[in-house]
């Protein structure tokens, strides 16, 4: 069975160039490539299908290739290629002024592979001219292996800031993922009094980059218009996996605030 999530809110471009080209001569336009990541999840054996889609708003014709290849790749699948594993059926598109076509690709999972793979599709534009400009533009596809998939994120430090010059407060966390997936986490720092019946503070965090096996992400949140007293204080951290709506973390720290307001972690 398979299972999918596509999401559209960020683009990784290759070749940078092409924005300054683009912000220099504003009436050419760009290619552009949606979703700009999918979530797959396969049994190990099993085969799957999914798409991108590409737009050409260039205002000439063009002619683009579309390519797979590796992106993140866990030691234990090294032996797994993205040629091998994300194969792109139609590997060239003619688009017309203003025409969006879609790039089916076929999904593979292997039965040697744990954990997630995680690949790129690529186009690139391809164009005999001199003056064309040439673009590259990535999306990342990841793909679970069923039964293999390890969510495991663990929090390596916290803290919490208040500023009476700007009346707010800040707080954040740094989680390493030491799972074999990767995480694209959101979550919320509630502090609250020692008894957790009266809360002060929910503070929003979020990190838009996925973090790896075996990579920290650092998340944030900050509140404004608020002064936290002196006193004592529980922090109640949850982090979840935006991606798989998974909670992955739940740890709770006790903190003091000073008259001066500087914060002490209680252990």
């Amino acid at each position: 069975m398979l299972n999918k999530k596509a999401v559209s809110n960020s683009v990784i471009l290759a070749g940078m160039t092409v924005l300054g080209i683009l912000f220099l001569c504003p009436d050419l336009q760009a290619l552009h490539l949606s979703p700009n990541y999918q979530v797959f999840t396969l049994a190990p054996g099993a085969t799957g299908t999914g798409a991108v889609v590409v737009a050409n708003d260039e205002g000439r014709p063009v002619m683009i290739k579309a390519y797979s290849k590796d992106w993140f790749v866990l030691n234990e699948n090294k032996a797994e290629k993205a040629t091998d594993w994300l194969v792109i059926n139609v590997p060239k598109v003619k688009l017309k002024k203003g025409e969006s076509k879609s790039i089916p690709f076929l999904l593979r999972a292997s039965t040697n592979a744990i954990g997630e793979l995680v690949g790129m599709v690529s186009v690139e534009s391809v164009s005999s001219e001199a003056s064309s400009i040439h673009q590259i533009l990535s999306v990342a596809i990841y793909l679970g292996i069923q039964g293999t998939e390890q969510l495991k994120g663990d929090l390596v430090s916290f803290y919490v800031e208040p500023s009476s010059a700007s009346h707010s407060v800040k707080a954040g966390v740094a989680v390493k993922n030491n799972g074999n997936v990767h995480l694209r986490p959101t979550g919320t720092v509630v502090v609250s009094d020692s008894s957790k019946k009266n809360v002060f503070l929910n503070i929003f965090l979020q990190q838009a980059r996925p973090t790896y096996p075996g990579q920290i992400g650092t998340y944030s949140g900050q509140v404004y218009n608020f002064d936290l007293q002196p006193g004592d204080y529980i922090a109640s951290i949850t982090m979840t996996d935006i991606d798989r709506r998974n909670q992955f973390l739940a740890s709770e720290s006790a903190l003091r605030v000073s008259p001066e307001g500087k914060v002490e972690l209680i252990k």
